[in-house]
């Protein structure tokens, strides 16, 4: 079956055979959904010659019962056959997560699929991003958007290659981003291997962030107060017995307004709070977006590959969180 779709894919996408290079329409993006066993796609196809200011969205629906089928009446509904090379973005709908495994794996066997296309979990239904024949490419919005918050956000990932690196590994739970109907990312989806968890709120995943020692600097919630939150120092240290992380954060408030002594004491308990009650939901969930179980397989290799499930083990290890909050600043934000 792989072999058959990688000659359709091959002849279908190259310049081999009948078809010339301006016999194709480029497509940039593709939404998938699924429902009634079958396959919906939408492909935003790029009208347009000069910038990407001048692209304009042409939408092209189709179906199928597999994402072959759906691919050939695509191509059988459009003028010009659709070019799939320069895709910069799938975005999956909630509906079609229960196929997950069959999307990613299809999309690894077609060679039209570079390894830096974005793959994208939108918050309802995928085609909902791109039904709209007049407006600019979204596409091209929506793939500007990932990559600005993912420089602030290593944690979640959308490169497809980095995905599938993920993926298979047993080790770790993913995080991809979720994107809303204002073309934002708003959150992250967290999948265990292939299957679909929950969805992770921006906050959620801000603490998720801080404890893995990638976090810059947020403004966050806490009692009345929005402090900008700053991480200045994260150290893990691991031995067979537990995980400790240490953590040093920095607060200011950035407004007229500041806590007095009794106020801050009790936002240092509540951020204090929120970060162990958040890593020990994923843990109780045997979920392990930070990679820790990959971190003791490097220190540990011999001892690890004796672990007979590392999911209950990984739940299981005492992980201590050690934190120091101090505050930088206060008063007007400059």
């Amino acid at each position: 079956m792989r072999k058959l779709i990688m000659v359709f894919l091959l002849f279908f996408i190259t310049g081999c055979g009948k078809h010339e290079i301006e016999d194709y329409k480029i497509v940039s993006g593709i939404a998938i959904d699924f429902q009634d066993n079958n396959y919906n796609l939408t492909l935003e196809v790029v009208k347009g010659e000069k910038t990407d200011a001048d692209f304009k969205a042409e939408i092209v629906k189709s179906s199928g019962e597999s994402l072959n089928m759906a691919i050939k009446d695509a191509d059988a509904k459009m003028t010009n056959h659709p070019y799939l090379s320069h895709l910069g973005v799938i975005i999956i709908g909630k509906t079609a997560l229960e196929k997950m495994s069959d999307i990613l794996n299809f999309l690894l066997d077609s060679p039209y699929i570079r390894f830096n296309t974005f793959i994208i979990i939108a918050k309802d239904e995928a085609s909902l991003l791109f039904e709209n024949d007049v407006q600019n490419v979204k596409s091209f919005n929506i793939k500007s958007s990932i990559e600005k918050k993912l420089d602030k956000s290593p944690l979640k990932t959308a490169d497809f290659h980095r995905i599938m690196e993920v993926v298979r590994n047993d080790k770790q739970a993913l995080i991809i981003p979720l994107v809303d109907e204002d073309l934002l990312v708003s959150g992250g989806a967290i999948f265990d291997g292939y299957e679909y968890q929950f969805d992770l709120l921006e906050d959620y995943l801000d603490y998720i962030e801080i404890i893995d020692g990638n976090f810059k600097n947020s403004f966050i919630k806490l009692g009345e107060f929005f402090p900008k939150v700053e991480l200045s120092k994260s150290k893990k240290k691991i031995n067979l017995k537990e995980i400790i992380i240490d953590l040093e954060i920095q607060i200011a408030f950035l407004a007229t307004k500041k806590p007095d002594i009794e106020e801050m004491n009790q936002l240092k308990k509540e951020l204090i709070d929120n970060l162990n009650t958040t890593f020990k939901n994923l843990q109780n969930q045997k979920l392990d977006p930070l990679g820790l179980m990959e971190l003791f397989y490097k220190r540990y290799p011999v001892q690890f590959l004796n672990i007979q499930d590392i999911k209950t083990f990984y739940r299981q290890i005492p992980i201590i969180l050690n934190v120091t909050i101090k505050v930088k600043e206060s008063g007007f934000a400059k």
